[in-house]
């Protein structure tokens, strides 16, 4: 079978995603995911590491969330549902701070609450809902970073909360690849 590659549509300026490649990176193909990014990136660079983080919004009307980090450039992909398109990045050397984000459990503590009262009326059967009302309360509050680069656009990628280990690992390699090339730029310009 051929190897799938994102294709730009002829005319429209429209970017597309082969349906078999996107369904690869959302189960964290590497291999998906660096062709997804490829078509926004140099050709002379290298990508150090790619990750699926997640889905924001209504299961299977959601936007799908990816980051990668190149020798150069932290990026962010984000995928509609009806063929949006978020592509957004920014040098490394550019790249002033970090955030990393992890919204706190109060608002899940206050609907379990909530559904607790309106189990009583139904006898227990709002309970049922419980686990449903986590789901959704997790689609719409995310984890995530945010790379603030210097005069330009700060790169977001939101995240699931049980994905943050993928984006904290985005963030340490990022931090790491960052500072390599600041001691490599310090020691071509001493030399």
């Amino acid at each position: 079978m051929a190897e799938s590659t994102p294709q730009t549509q002829a005319g429209s300026g429209a970017i597309k995603f082969e349906a078999s490649t996107l369904v690869r990176a959302k189960q964290n193909d590497k291999e998906a995911m660096a062709l997804m990014f490829k078509q926004f990136i140099s050709a002379d660079e290298t990508i150090h590491s790619v990750e699926y983080l997640g889905t924001n919004g209504i299961w299977g009307l959601g936007t799908h969330s990816f980051g990668c980090l190149t020798n150069r450039r932290i990026a962010a992909l984000k995928v509609g549902a009806f063929g949006e398109v978020v592509y957004q990045d920014g040098f490394l050397e550019y790249l002033n701070s970090m955030v990393v984000w992890q919204p706190g459990k109060l608002g899940l503590y206050i609907w379990s609450f909530i559904l607790v009262l309106l189990s009583i009326p139904t006898f227990g059967i709002a309970l049922v809902l419980f686990p449903l009302m986590v789901k959704t309360y997790y689609r719409f509050n995310k984890c995530g970073l945010v790379f603030i680069i210097r005069q330009g656009v700060s790169v977001y990628m939101f995240t699931n909360r049980k994905l943050l280990g993928r984006a904290n690992s985005i963030y340490r390699d990022t931090v790491a690849l960052r500072e390599g090339r600041f001691r490599d730029n310090m020691r071509s310009m001493h030399n």
